[in-house]
């Protein structure tokens, strides 16, 4: 579709509920900015059971220079989403 999608959260989203679940996220997602555990954990609990795998994350993160912005958000922000989403998950019993 015409969906752009930037960063790790926004994929995550659309892979689980394309649409619906993109427009959780999607403020984050235009941001650059984690979305946070409490949407991550509605976004996940809404689409449970699931299972999420994350490859070659490190060699993802590697391309963000501290301090630089990309369209993917920061190094920063991909490591508070990684953060939150293991939080998140944690709380989904599915």
């Amino acid at each position: 579709g015409k969906t752009q999608i930037k960063t790790l959260w926004g994929e995550l989203a659309w892979q689980l509920s394309e649409a619906d679940g993109y427009a959780q996220v999607k403020e984050s997602d235009l941001a650059g900015t984690s979305p946070g555990k409490e949407i991550l954990r509605q976004l996940i609990e809404a689409n449970a059971p699931c299972v999420i795998l994350i490859d070659e994350l490190v060699a993802y993160l590697r391309q963000f220079n501290e301090g630089a912005t990309l369209s993917g958000g920061t190094y920063e922000s991909n490591m508070s989403f990684m953060q939150s989403l293991t939080e998140a998950v944690k709380l989904v019993p599915n």
